[in-house]
């Protein structure tokens, strides 16, 4: 075999190789906050929650059975990361809020407890990094200057 037929060769593997390599391995990263008005999102005034479990699932679209689980807990800054090595194709994965440390703000916010996460590069989605909606806890009391909050938010037109 000749050197330049080598080089082909050897080119050509990579190619094949590498993506098989890094395919199927994704970081899932979101962060989980306190609702101090009890608005549903994301305020000026919203904290994140260190120490708050989160559970990622993957589940088989035909017959609902796990297939996938992990469970992390956030950072300093209310951010969790899951790094999966492996594809899920078809099943549906979702992030799914676990417990929060904080004693005044502990309730789930029903429509923001669970995050569609993408764990699949046979869709054309070729970054490996994928973020997801944040999910929230409600605080048990609104903070009084949600009254003002409320007003910017919601002033009528």
């Amino acid at each position: 075999m000749s050197m330049a037929m080598a080089r082909l060769f050897l080119l050509s593997a990579l190619c094949v190789l590498l993506p098989a390599l890094v395919l199927g391995q994704f970081q899932i990263q979101g962060r989980i906050y306190c609702d101090n008005c009890r608005f549903g999102f994301e305020t000026e005034i919203t904290t994140y929650i260190q120490g708050a479990t989160v559970r990622l699932e993957c589940v088989n679209r035909t017959n609902l059975q796990v297939m996938y689980s992990a469970e992390t807990q956030t950072d300093s800054t209310g951010t969790y990361n899951f790094d999966v090595k492996e594809d899920h194709q078809d099943q549906m994965c979702n992030c799914l809020l676990g417990k929060s440390p904080v004693a005044n703000c502990n309730k789930a916010d029903r429509g923001r407890k669970i995050a569609s996460a993408v764990l699949t590069a046979y869709n054309g989605v070729v970054n490996r990094f994928h973020k997801v909606n944040s999910m929230g806890f409600l605080i048990n009391e609104a903070l009084p200057h949600c009254k003002q909050l409320h007003n910017k938010y919601f002033a009528s037109e």
